[in-house]
């Protein structure tokens, strides 16, 4: 059985999420996630409402896959080595991401990445929904 881990990163939502929908279309079973990291609720991420604002979506996040069949997984910790220990416990192919533009998110990517590969575990990282892309605009000089 061909079976994917989608990680959810900052958007926490079914609709119109790229990553979901390929892995949806690409593979047998789906196995949705969400690590809350460590290091962001450390800092400022970490104050007591927005982890209340967090808490809220990844509730609403997980009614909505209840609805449809399927579980959102919950863990804690460095997001690396939760989504690897993720893909090892469901023995998956793949895993799907939105790519995000934060020097953090881009360094965790990179982190995941090379563990993916030792791992012989395809990564796929989608366009996060913005209206424009990132680096799309530029100034004049």
């Amino acid at each position: 059985m061909s079976r994917a881990l989608v990680l959810f990163t900052s958007d926490l939502r079914l609709r119109d999420q790229p990553a979901l929908s390929a892995a949806i279309a690409s593979h047998e079973e789906v196995v949705p996630a969400f690590v809350l990291d460590q290091t962001l609720l450390a800092g400022s991420c970490g104050a007591p409402n927005r982890v209340a604002f967090l808490l809220d979506c990844l509730g609403d996040l997980g009614e909505s896959l209840r609805a449809r069949g399927a579980s959102l997984v919950l863990r804690r910790g460095d997001v690396v080595e939760q989504a690897i220990r993720l893909a090892r416990k469901w023995q998956v192919e793949a895993i799907h991401l939105a790519a995000e533009t934060t020097p953090y998110a881009r360094a965790r990517h990179e982190r995941l990445a090379r563990a993916c590969a030792t791992e012989r575990i395809e990564l796929r990282s989608f366009p996060a929904t913005a209206v424009v892309e990132p680096g799309a605009l530029q100034t004049r000089q």
